[in-house]
């Protein structure tokens, strides 16, 4: 069971919550709106969350900070609730505990052109986690924390044929640092099926910062 919890970390962190590879420019000032982000932006600082997550129960908020046009930072976090979409098919909600998974993603992006020459790099730690209650016919909580820290980036090189036509390539890759659980698992195999999946490299998605 742990793990499949921790695949399952693994995608997540992989798929999900992918990073992107050309900065959106900052709004103007003030409240904006638009298809994915509701917020505010000032200076060179943005809140923003997107509402339609929050419907699926994915709650999030994120922070980003542009030190130049071509130079961002960003921090965004949630909580994803997965019995909120079964509610809307008239699942209850277990009665007997709860699951929640959780993550945080901290990463700086970098968008430097140099003539017809581009240079993209990304850098991003990331935490992802899940806690989980389950009281057993007796009423006796059994609580179970399980996260795992990864770190992932890519670097990009590419070449403008035209204003509209890039040539590029690059590398990216990412590490497992760490998984934590608590209690314990007593499972001897346990820490040798870490240290196997902390040799994979992440293959990154590749859309839009």
């Amino acid at each position: 069971m742990k793990k499949i919890m921790i695949v399952l970390l693994i995608l997540i962190s992989t798929f999900v919550f992918s990073v992107k590879s050309d900065i959106v420019p900052q709004h103007e000032k003030g409240f904006f709106v638009n298809f994915e982000n509701i917020g505010f932006s000032f200076s060179n600082i943005e809140i923003s969350s997107a509402p339609l997550l929050d419907i699926l129960g994915v709650y999030n908020l994120g922070l980003r900070y542009y030190l130049e046009k071509n130079i961002v930072l960003d921090l965004n976090g949630g909580i994803i609730d997965p019995f909120v979409l079964p509610s809307y098919f008239g699942n209850e909600r277990p009665d007997n505990g709860y699951l929640y998974i959780y993550y945080l993603n901290g990463y700086n992006h970098n968008n430097f052109n140099f003539g017809n020459f581009s240079l993209k790099t990304h850098f991003q730690p990331s935490l992802y986690g899940i806690a989980m209650q389950i009281n057993d016919i007796d009423d006796k909580p059994f609580n179970l924390g399980l996260n795992a820290i990864t770190i992932r980036g890519f670097s990009q090189l590419g070449y403008y044929i035209m204003d509209n036509l890039e040539l590029f390539g690059g590398i990216e890759g990412g590490y497992l640092l760490a998984v934590n659980v608590n209690p314990d698992p007593d499972d001897p195999d346990f820490d040798q099926f870490i240290k196997k999946q902390k040799k994979i490299h992440f293959i990154l998605l590749e859309e839009e910062v």
